[in-house]
């Protein structure tokens, strides 16, 4: 898991392992993608299974002044945000970062046909 979490940003490890990391190349690739979404009127779903990763994005929207929703597995106003998303003037980006459903094998993983 950590390798994955290197791979999208290094900043998503303990500091003490990213010294010196200036740069997080697919935050920097995103933010191409959604500069060239935004100017092309298209909108997106952005998701990651780490909700850290979506609070280094934030930043970058708000330098840019895109609007944006964001959703995560403490959001109560889901259903707010998803006619806000819905709307025809919605903003162009929704963040969303829930939690991964643990898979049967899993220690305490359930398929949803299992009784509690």
């Amino acid at each position: 898991m950590r390798l994955r979490q290197a791979c999208c940003d290094p900043h998503l490890l303990p500091a003490t392992e990213v010294a010196g990391v200036e740069s997080a190349a697919k935050l920097d690739r995103l933010m191409e993608l959604v500069d060239a979404l935004v100017e092309e009127g298209h909108r997106a779903l952005v998701f990651s299974q780490w909700p850290s990763l979506l609070k280094r994005v934030e930043p970058r929207l708000k330098a840019r002044k895109i609007e944006y929703l964001y959703l995560d597995g403490a959001t109560k106003e889901r259903g707010e945000l998803q006619t806000r998303w819905n709307a025809d003037d919605g903003p162009p980006l929704f963040l969303i970062s829930l939690p991964r459903r643990r898979h049967r094998h899993e220690p305490g993983g359930r398929r949803p046909c299992d009784p509690p």
